[in-house]
């Protein structure tokens, strides 16, 4: 059990045991897990990147490169982060939005602001990011120089503001 003190120990017993068996990849996997979920990102890093992705399942895969993409990301390894995560914006996957939003984070960082534009608009379809997003937009249109779209959306945002403090207060 990956709960005990020897836990890593243990698994790393395993797998030099049985290299080959079928929940071998697995054991990566979790173990990645385990130190993702107490933020030691670049020790999840190391584990992750020691399984074998193609006998993972699709859903698996996902979550394994979106863990990865944050992972970077928390490590300020924006260039592998970003290579995550532009890997998941084009999968049809729960991680899309998150993807999007992430990577045009990153595009607007690196002064690509078309991409982050791009990206950032396909993340605000999803309501978890539509707090958020309006502001990186309207800094991408002002570092455009785009005043015009940056004034509509300023006026669409702040109409938006006011219809949810109303319905909240309602």
């Amino acid at each position: 059990q990956l709960g005990h003190a020897d836990g890593e120990a243990r698994f790393q017993r395993f797998l030099k045991t049985y290299p080959q068996h079928r929940k071998a990849p697995l054991a990566y996997y979790q173990l990645g897990n385990l130190y993702f979920t107490n933020q030691a990102f670049a020790k999840s890093i190391h584990y992750y990147l020691l399984v074998d992705q193609p006998q993972l399942d699709l859903e698996t895969r996902q979550a394994l490169q979106y863990a990865l993409a944050y992972a970077y990301l928390s490590e300020k390894d924006f260039a592998q982060a970003l290579q995550y995560f532009n890997s998941l914006k084009a999968q049809a996957s729960r991680y899309r939005y998150a993807a999007n939003y992430y990577a045009g984070y990153l595009a607007f960082r690196n002064e690509d602001y078309e991409t982050a534009l791009k990206d950032l608009m396909e993340a605000s379809q999803n309501e978890h990011y539509q707090p958020v997003v309006p502001c990186l937009i309207l800094q991408t249109y002002y570092k455009q120089k785009r005043f015009e779209e940056l004034r509509i959306s300023f006026h669409h945002v702040r109409r938006n503001i006011f219809v949810r403090i109303f319905v909240y207060l309602s």
